[in-house]
């Protein structure tokens, strides 16, 4: 039995998000299959008819049968019935009409021959095994963003420990070496007038995150 990968679902969901009629490939449609079905084949709303089979094909390599069709259009029933998901407004399951347009995708895929392979467009855009994706080319190295001439790591601005240099050269400029300062000032200011989009440059604004602050997250080496 294979362990749902959730990181697929969360992918395809965003595709279909952007474009409804996204055609699926296997790995996709078994894990929206996983997603909304438990262990035992009961999906996790109250009173939801089980889809053993169907779960049983999500999480294997058992073969396709006209009742794994049969029960993924009576999950799409139940998952488009307003009694059952209008109680889904602050539920972590997301939006009901999220999950519809998946499991819909779902019943979609199942509606096609076995043997019909995607467009292959869909094909070089999505996972080509189960839990896998295709490989993609590693980011390219980047110089140190403090100046120092050395090389960061790929997805980091700063090479080991030159963050915490940088940041206590500003702190002893202006804040007589209080890190702690620094950091407060930061968040006071960007609680104040927002923070740079990455994107626009231009100011949003953001609140407090309860009790992780830019201070707790320094002190417990996390901005390293």
């Amino acid at each position: 039995m294979h362990e749902p990968d959730y990181s697929v679902y969360a992918d395809v969901v965003a595709a279909l998000t952007r474009t409804p009629a996204t055609a699926l490939v296997e790995v996709e449609a078994k894990a929206i299959a996983a997603r909304w079905l438990s262990r035992t084949g009961y999906p996790p709303w109250r009173g939801g008819r089980p889809c053993t089979a169907l779960r049983l094909w999500a999480t294997t390599d058992a073969p396709r049968t006209p009742q794994i069709l049969h029960e993924a259009q009576h999950l799409l029933d139940e998952i488009t019935d307003p009694a059952r998901t209008a109680s889904w407004s602050s539920n972590a399951d997301g939006p009901p009409e999220t999950a519809a347009t998946a499991v819909r995708a779902l019943v979609g895929y199942l509606n096609r021959p076995p043997t019909t392979p995607p467009p292959a467009a869909v094909a070089a855009r999505r996972p080509t095994a189960r839990g896998r994706r295709t490989p993609q080319p590693p980011a390219p190295p980047v110089d140190c963003a403090c100046g120092c001439g050395q090389t960061a790591a790929p997805g980091r601005e700063y090479a080991p420990r030159h963050q915490q240099r940088e940041v206590a050269a500003v702190a002893g400029h202006y804040f007589g070496g209080s890190v702690q300062r620094l950091l407060a000032y930061v968040e006071d200011m960007a609680e104040q007038h927002g923070v740079p989009d990455p994107a626009t440059g231009a100011l949003r604004r953001i609140g407090r995150r309860g009790p992780t602050t830019l201070v707790d997250l320094y002190m417990e080496g996390n901005l390293a």
